[in-house]
């Protein structure tokens, strides 16, 4: 089954983003970024076609 949740992976350094994958992909579906523009526009498609990130940002 796949999980609902789904996580955007930002970072220059692409090893980076890999490592992020490998271990957050067993509980989330992950796109990346290898910057803040790309990052940016992929949140706003997500949001657009209904399918948001996953948020876990402390207010």
């Amino acid at each position: 089954m796949e999980s609902p949740l789904r996580a955007l992976i930002v970072d220059d350094a692409e090893m980076s983003r890999r490592i992020t994958r490998r271990i957050i992909s067993k509980v989330f579906i992950c796109d990346d970024a290898e910057n803040g523009l790309i990052a940016v526009s992929k949140f706003r498609e997500a949001i657009d076609n209904g399918a948001p990130y996953y948020s876990n940002v402390a207010t």
